[in-house]
């Protein structure tokens, strides 16, 4: 039979073990010693590691096999905690299960809450709790552990996620990303119950630990999702290598004691200073993550200048995304003017004007409050215009809502089949008629006609 099994090339074979289900890889080593070695370096090329004594072992192991540590090249570092709340004993264990159940049936009349209630009744879930909890402080008090990490010397990128995470085909990836608290499957209590609590967000050690222990190797870090205060006690950051970095910040950041002035100063003087030391960026995602804090509300939390130096520049980017910033024409303009000789790909998602209560040129209410807000007193399409003449771009992708003023919200850009998104960001590639009018505007319903109308005799 195996006389008509047809040849296969080495390089065919190292296609097909891309594609190989992780938990059939062991067995595709089994086969010959070729088909072994390409299923190792498939298998050990992307690790997931955890707050756990036995993770943190494997981790370990893995680290001292010469063999194996030069084959990883992405970690993903899932950053999950089994503690939830002030949980001390069984009856603040049943108190905490059943303010849950009582609030999803305030925001759902027709939720069932019965898993909440076996949850809180549960005495063999809350020793599992206990058990847990005390495995993973152990784990975590142990920092030197991770060590371990600067003996993978081919190691390319780190992915530092939390969230509602699910084994992907390789790595992690999140689940109802758009949505966290959407998924209405039975109740399982797991790590990362509590995603988006402020005493569960990453801490400094998602930053120092990278930086101290893979700084030489590492090209890419993701960070998703943190808190702006894992920057405030940065005094300096030394990722001279670091080509890629993607940032998804903790979507209630300025909240409770982190509205305090001197702490919103600190955070972001941090992150400004942690952006600037990635000198060589060739790729800077930034996503502020606004859209899950306040679904209705139109604000923005941070301005472009309120992050990024007006002085500083990357030399070698050629990709931008930003996402859920507020800004003003020129300092949009003059940000991404600055990166103009190298930028090729941008993406730009819910950006709004910084709202005052009129501009330098005088008549401060005339902008915001006449009933005739018109296109022509919006500043999109001017901005958009002039990205065009400065940008010589390859890609560009322009969705979420492009905010204007109080009377008229701006232009609303969906990502998915949405023929507005689709011309806008083609517009910035190709040129053309800028394609953002009175007609597709999104206006406020109050002067919504009387701006169309002007609009249109515009």
């Amino acid at each position: 039979m195996t006389a008509h099994i047809p040849y296969l090339p080495a390089e065919i074979h190292r296609i097909i073990a891309e594609y190989v289900h992780r938990e059939d890889l062991p067995s595709y080593r089994l086969v010959n010693r070729q088909l072994c070695d390409m299923a190792t370096e498939e298998l050990f090329s992307t690790i997931v590691f955890h707050y756990s004594t036995a993770s943190i072992d494997r981790l370990k192991r893995l680290g001292w096999n010469a063999r194996l540590r030069g084959q990883v090249k992405n970690i993903f570092w899932d950053v999950n905690q089994w503690s939830v709340g002030n949980v001390r004993d069984f009856h603040e264990w049943e108190q905490y299960f059943t303010q849950i159940a009582q609030l999803d049936r305030w925001r759902n009349a027709n939720y069932d809450s019965s898993g909440y209630t076996q949850l809180s009744q549960n005495r063999r879930e809350w020793e599992a709790y206990l058990d847990r909890v005390a495995d993973e402080r152990k784990a975590r008090v142990d920092r030197d552990s991770l060590q371990v990490l600067e003996r993978f010397y081919n190691l390319h990128s780190i992915h530092i996620v939390n969230g509602d995470l699910f084994l992907a085909h390789r790595g992690l990836q999140k689940v109802a990303e758009d949505c966290p608290n959407a998924s209405f499957g039975p109740v399982v209590f797991r790590r990362g119950f509590e995603t988006y609590s402020l005493r569960n967000m990453p801490g400094i050690e998602t930053l120092l630990i990278p930086e101290e222990y893979c700084k030489s190797s590492l090209k890419e870090l993701t960070l998703n999702t943190v808190h702006f205060k894992c920057f405030a006690p940065l005094t300096s950051s030394n990722f001279d290598n670091l080509s890629s970095l993607d940032i998804t910040i903790f979507p209630r950041t300025f909240r409770d004691r982190y509205l305090d002035t001197q702490w919103v100063v600190l955070m972001i003087k941090g992150f400004r200073r942690f952006l600037a030391s990635s000198t060589r960026l060739e790729c800077l995602r930034i996503d502020l993550n606004h859209e899950k804090a306040e679904p209705n509300s139109y604000d923005v939390v941070l301005s472009i200048d309120q992050v990024f130096d007006n002085k500083h520049t990357w030399s070698t980017l050629r990709t931008l995304s930003l996402c859920h910033f507020s800004a003003t024409p020129d300092t949009l303009l003059s940000f991404l003017g600055r990166h103009s000789s190298t930028l090729k790909d941008l993406r730009l998602h819910n950006i709004s004007w910084i709202v005052d209560n009129g501009d330098e040129r005088g008549e401060p209410e005339q902008r915001f409050y006449a009933p005739s807000a018109s296109v022509r007193h919006c500043a999109w399409p001017r901005v958009l215009q002039e990205m065009r003449k400065s940008l010589s771009l390859d890609h560009a992708t322009v969705t979420g809502k492009l905010g204007e003023n109080r009377h008229m919200r701006g232009w609303r850009l969906h990502e998915k089949d949405d023929e507005l998104a689709a011309a806008v960001s083609d517009y910035l590639v190709r040129g053309g008629q800028c394609p953002l009018t009175a007609d597709n505007a999104d206006f406020d319903p109050e002067s919504d006609t009387d701006s169309k109308r002007e609009g249109s005799a515009a």
